[in-house]
């Protein structure tokens, strides 16, 4: 995904550094975005729980905001979308990123199928380092415990 600023590719990267569902990031919209504070507030009616849930941002989330197109003086627009207008970008668009189709996972829930092992290790790894470097970042930012 190096060097890859399709909007798919920036949705996926979004997805992994704020370590929310991928409806959520995909519907985010930017009126649910405060770009001085840093914070991500996402509406009850997109959480599971059906309560508002902030995220903060770090750095690099938020520079892949500041790399999105955004039409001024209209707030309602979505963070990443999608090629039908007025709709967000489709969850396919990001399993493209990751060389996934429909069906591809085996019954077990592993390698997908076609997907050389190299790669599916190499994308195991890479997200495994994002979850931990923003995890990392976040506790710093806000003064928490590391989980581990």
């Amino acid at each position: 995904m190096a060097g890859d600023d399709s909007v798919p590719a920036l949705a996926l990267r979004f997805l992994i550094l704020t370590a929310t569902r991928t409806s959520e990031a995909l519907q985010a919209q930017w009126n649910e975005i405060d770009l001085e504070t840093t914070v991500w507030t996402v509406p009850a009616e997109r959480m599971k729980a059906r309560r508002e849930h902030r995220v903060p941002l770090s750095d690099a989330a938020m520079s892949i905001l500041k790399a999105l197109p955004r039409i001024e003086d209209n707030p309602y627009l979505y963070l990443f979308p999608g090629t039908r207008h007025g709709h967000p970008l489709c969850n396919m668009a990001i399993r493209g990123k990751l060389g996934w189709e429909p069906g591809c996972l085996n019954r077990d829930g592993g390698k997908p199928k076609g997907m050389h092992w190299n790669t599916f290790e190499r994308l195991t790894a890479q997200h495994d380092a994002f979850v931990q470097t923003s995890l990392a970042r976040i506790a710093a930012r806000y003064r928490l415990p590391l989980p581990w």
